[in-house]
């Protein structure tokens, strides 16, 4: 293995002959007299693996030459010791604030500065490590995600069908536990909303396993039936996590919505399982429409659980919507509050003259504007569509 190299600065030549001595044994070592040389030196090949540098030097001091190589990307990550006779604490804050990583008063002791530089390259060499890791594993999500939306109802089925609807579609992650789909059948459209379990990877796992679950029940039963849709997936997905029994210590699931549009008659047929079903009329308050109290898979649901199918006329102009409770739960606001199902409503009723394809992004603004400075607690996931 090669050894690392060390640059060392300092404007007296005593001062980098004595340090140059106790290093040379384990590592190579280039001197620079000034900060310029130091700048050049640092920024061209192969670069430093870790720079001592003095701060009381003429025309360009130590701080100054730190600030530089901070600032310039190819330089920023050398690790920085700053080796100086400057003993004042302020002086050492200013140094760490710069980004140094330690700071050594001379007159220096050999067997600190070995151990310090020894320590501060180990440090970094396990600092490559984990970014190699975490590119690998960065790289791993962004494909689970071109998965993850390869199950995604293609845009051009939802215009064809469905020609007046918004999706907003946004995971707190890469990928998320939210997931929304559609499937035509002969007799009509199934729109289906799921929030699983988690979020980010194991979030998207469970949306994995669900649509899997989802198309096993279309083979079974009628679309036209989505409290018998419902009642398939618990049962498939209890099975399959092996929450049917008494072994194993999974309880994961998830809530959905799911609507049944007839091609043939104006009513759409609404099951929920957690999940509520919202409508709004022309200067009408919205309506809910709330599914059954439990959820799907989960271990503690009896496997034979029924859910109930709801009948609900679609007269023109009537807009429905379904929501993951993403946008509803997140905190944000001066008093740092949840957004709420009531600011949800509001926001859907300031927006009833907007064109159904706008809804979904104004939404969001209102979501990021309420979120402010406060981080994303979860997938957010709203469909909203008209006859």
């Amino acid at each position: 293995m090669a050894k690392p190299l060390i640059m060392i600065v300092d404007d007296t030549p005593e001062n980098l002959d004595v340090l140059g001595s106790i290093l040379v044994k384990e590592y190579k070592v280039k001197a620079a007299l000034n900060g310029q040389r130091a700048l050049r030196i640092a920024q061209s090949t192969p670069k430093p693996d870790m720079i001592l540098l003095d701060i009381m030097m003429p025309e360009m001091d130590g701080y100054e030459v730190c600030r530089q190589l901070k600032a310039d990307p190819s330089t920023a990550e050398i690790p920085i010791i700053f080796v100086t006779a400057k003993v004042q604490v302020e002086d050492e804050q200013k140094g760490l604030e710069l980004g140094a990583v330690d700071y050594i008063i001379k007159p220096i002791s050999p067997p600190i500065l070995k151990e310090r530089v020894k320590t501060h390259l180990a440090l970094r060499l396990a600092y490559k490590k984990l970014d190699a890791t975490n590119s690998l594993v960065m790289e791993s999500i962004r494909y689970a995600r071109r998965i993850q939306g390869a199950i995604l109802p293609p845009a051009s089925l939802l215009e064809q069908r469905l020609p007046n609807h918004f999706v907003l579609w946004e995971p707190r992650d890469v990928v998320g536990g939210d997931l929304y789909w559609c499937r035509p059948t002969d007799e009509g459209l199934l729109i289906i909303l799921g929030d699983c379990t988690g979020h980010g990877v194991p979030g998207a796992f469970m949306t994995l396993i669900a649509n899997g679950v989802l198309d096993q029940a279309l083979q079974q039963y009628s679309a036209n039936d989505p409290a018998q849709i419902i009642s398939r997936m618990h049962k498939g997905i209890q099975h399959l996590l092996n929450q049917d029994t008494s072994e194993g210590e999974s309880d994961d699931g998830l809530e959905l919505g799911a609507c049944f549009l007839p091609d043939d008659t104006n009513h759409l047929i609404f099951s929920g399982a957690r999940f509520s079903l919202f409508y709004q009329d022309k200067d009408q308050e919205i309506v809910e429409i709330k599914g059954d109290k439990k959820g799907i898979g989960y271990r503690r649901i009896e496997a034979d659980t029924l859910f109930t199918n709801h009948q609900i006329d679609t007269p023109d102009q009537r807009r429905f919507f379904m929501s993951s409770d993403g946008m509803i739960d997140q905190i944000g606001g001066e008093k740092r509050r949840g957004f709420g199902k009531k600011r949800l409503l509001e926001a859907l009723t300031t927006l009833k003259e907007h064109p159904m394809a706008e809804v979904g992004q104004q939404l969001y603004q209102t979501l990021l504007t309420y979120q402010g400075e406060e981080k994303r607690r979860d997938d957010v996931c709203i469909i909203g569509f008209s006859r």
